[in-house]
């Protein structure tokens, strides 16, 4: 009776530490004439091949979303509201599945 209520309580808390399928990077990040937007690009990569993912790019006040190539890429430019340069993306199967996020 011990052993079911430690796998009670230690059950939830690993699944949520539990890994994403899909790989996501920020693969460069460029300031753009004037410093007034940014360029993002990176990579996002699901590992059953589901293609293509969601990607949604986050700077301040500014969201954008695009989506994969075939070869899992992406590229947004971003409205510079601050000079921090720090963006947050995250990357999501079109079904919302699975999700991940990273920040540079």
């Amino acid at each position: 009776m011990k052993n079911i209520l430690v796998l009670t309580l230690l059950l939830p808390g690993s699944l949520a530490f539990a890994q994403s399928p899909i790989s996501l990077k920020i693969t460069s990040h460029t300031n753009l004439r004037g410093n007034a937007a940014l360029e993002t690009c990176g990579t996002a990569v699901h590992s059953s091949g589901i293609k293509p993912l969601m990607v949604n790019i986050k700077h301040d006040e500014s969201s954008y979303t695009t989506l994969t190539d075939e070869a899992g890429n992406w590229c947004a430019i971003v409205k510079r509201w601050t000079n921090s340069g720090i963006v947050t993306a995250s990357a999501t199967t079109l079904d919302f599945k699975d999700k991940t996020e990273t920040e540079r």
